[in-house]
């Protein structure tokens, strides 16, 4: 009868027959004699959801036998099952909650409050039922289907792929699954629509009426035209980031939330979005009249909270974005244009002049603070056609001249 207590051989890299050394081979994990003259093996396939070690334990009257298990272990995982030893069952719901947690941490609290929404709103209501580890594309595809089926806009089933493309590719990093279920689905088309902004006239024209009805904001409209800057960005200003002396106004960071009326802020949208801004004179004068007004509400204020914004409500408060867009569409309303302008077009309206008007490529997408050159070109393609025909007609100008 064999001594139980008696520890096991491991075998692994020698020979079971011959009693020859051999290297083991890649992923064939260990395989160790046991004291009553069978093998076991195990093989490591990656984490199981918990995080723990997934390491199957597989048992065989002959080495052969084990690693032909094993073997089929590895095939499995590959494939994306969950091999039998893993008891974790965790659903695609329960995922994606700690998926968002961990998000948090290399996420803007904008785009985290997107994901969340997303998640809460879209995924975990259709697909949440399904164990992570058996998310057929299937499932995914139905999910979009039935998303545009609702009527919602082609954008925010895009947006919907976009978050849930992303938790799962986490999974794959963390060993969760083999491979991303979301690549095999066909991704939601969305038409990119021409950027159209206001022209210089309906901008002028926005300026004068602000002026003419003393809009407290219109230096808000006058620095968002002259600077391009996004809307975050300049509600997070500070007087500290505005030299009026020199013209110049720096971007650190970006409002992203308001709370009990406490302005959250967080960094710019990338790295190249930290930029300083040259001004020109009738951007300076709107700021001046601005922090001149700004002072004359702080001293009538019965409380004034000091958080040096440069736009603030006449408490000193950060501005809500929903009231920005109601006194924007205001001022719009006030001038007969068309409703349909979001404040972001605005900087559009920045770009396009600063094109026009020959602004080289780089220096312009620097004053937007887009990451790359690329990003602009394709957002202003649509001026191309036009561009290229102003250049044809200068190359004729200037040839004809030296005839």
């Amino acid at each position: 009868m064999p001594d139980m207590n008696k520890q096991p051989v491991v075998t692994s890299p020698a020979d079971n027959a011959g009693g020859r050394r051999r290297k083991r081979g890649h992923g064939e994990g260990s395989i160790v004699r046991l004291p009553d003259g069978r093998w076991q093996g195990r093989v490591m396939l990656g984490r199981k959801l918990n995080g723990r070690p997934d390491r199957p334990k597989v048992i065989g009257a002959t080495r052969g036998q084990v690693q032909r298990k094993l073997a089929e272990l590895k095939r499995k995982a590959e494939q994306g099952e969950r091999t039998d030893s893993s008891k974790d069952r965790q659903s695609v719901a329960q995922y994606l909650e700690t998926w968002l947690i961990t998000a948090r941490e290399s996420t803007r609290d904008r785009s985290h409050a997107r994901y969340s929404e997303v998640v809460h709103k879209h995924l975990i209501p259709v697909i949440g039922r399904h164990r992570l580890s058996a998310l057929p594309p299937q499932a995914i595809a139905t999910l979009y289907a039935g998303k545009r089926a609702e009527g919602l806009a082609p954008g925010t089933v895009q947006k919907i792929h976009i978050v849930l493309h992303r938790a799962l590719e986490m999974a794959v990093k963390w060993h969760y699954l083999p491979r991303n279920p979301a690549d095999d689905v066909d991704k939601p088309k969305v038409r990119r629509a021409d950027v159209r902004p206001p022209t210089a006239d309906e901008l002028s024209l926005l300026l004068q009426g602000a002026d003419a009805a003393e809009d407290r904001l219109v230096a808000l409209w006058t620095l968002a035209i002259y600077s391009g800057c996004r809307q975050g960005e300049l509600l997070g200003l500070s007087w500290d980031d505005v030299d009026l002396d020199h013209g110049t106004m720096t971007v650190r960071r970006e409002l992203v939330a308001v709370r009990d009326h406490v302005p959250q802020f967080g960094d710019p949208k990338s790295q190249t979005s930290r930029r300083t801004l040259s001004l020109p004179a009738v951007a300076v004068a709107a700021l001046r009249a601005h922090k001149a007004r700004q002072k004359v509400e702080q001293s009538t204020a019965a409380v004034w909270a000091d958080n040096n914004l440069v736009f603030s409500s006449q408490a000193g408060t950060p501005l809500i974005r929903r009231n920005v867009l109601r006194d924007f569409k205001t001022a719009l309303k006030r001038v007969g244009l068309s409703q349909a302008v979001r404040f972001h077009d605005l900087r559009h309206a920045h770009a396009t002049l600063m094109l026009r008007a020959g602004v080289p490529l780089k220096i312009a997408s620097g004053r937007l603070g887009h990451s790359s050159i690329g990003i602009t070109a394709n957002l202003y393609q649509h001026l191309s056609s036009d561009m290229d025909a102003e250049a044809a007609e200068r190359v004729a100008a200037a040839t004809s001249n030296t005839g």
